[in-house]
């Protein structure tokens, strides 16, 4: 069996460390009415992530499932502790609890999501090594 690099998850990775990443003064303010915007977009990356992690590795066995879930807890925490350092962000637990339920909706409907995702990365790392 060849084993293939997990573009989908490396590349959403990527996407969640540059969002979450971003120095304050470059992330547009929104009006006052959208209260709980930031924990929406915090969920659907999480989403995302799951989806991808399941597309790459097969999320099929508890096991696997519980190893996600580790994972999604030690980056979600490690996310929130890098914002630290960044100029306008700061540590929101309820980031992290957004994060979380994000990831479980990403588990619950993994099968559903990932389908879609795994053919298109099947089609862009079959043209970028072909």
């Amino acid at each position: 069996m060849t084993e293939r690099f997990p573009v989908l998850a490396a590349v959403v990775t990527a996407l969640i460390l540059v969002a979450v990443l971003l120095p304050g003064s470059a992330i547009p303010r929104l009006p006052d009415e959208w209260p709980g915007v930031d924990k929406l977009a915090h969920l659907l990356m999480f989403l995302a992530w799951a989806t991808a992690l399941h597309a790459d590795f097969g999320l099929v066995s508890a096991r696997r499932v519980v190893a996600a879930f580790a994972a999604c807890v030690a980056f979600s925490l490690l996310t929130e502790v890098l914002q630290l350092f960044v100029e306008g962000r700061a540590f929101d637990p309820m980031d992290g609890l957004a994060d979380l339920a994000g990831f479980s909706a990403g588990v619950l409907a993994r099968k559903t999501l990932a389908r879609p995702l795994a053919k298109l990365a099947r089609k862009r790392t079959n043209a970028i090594f072909s």
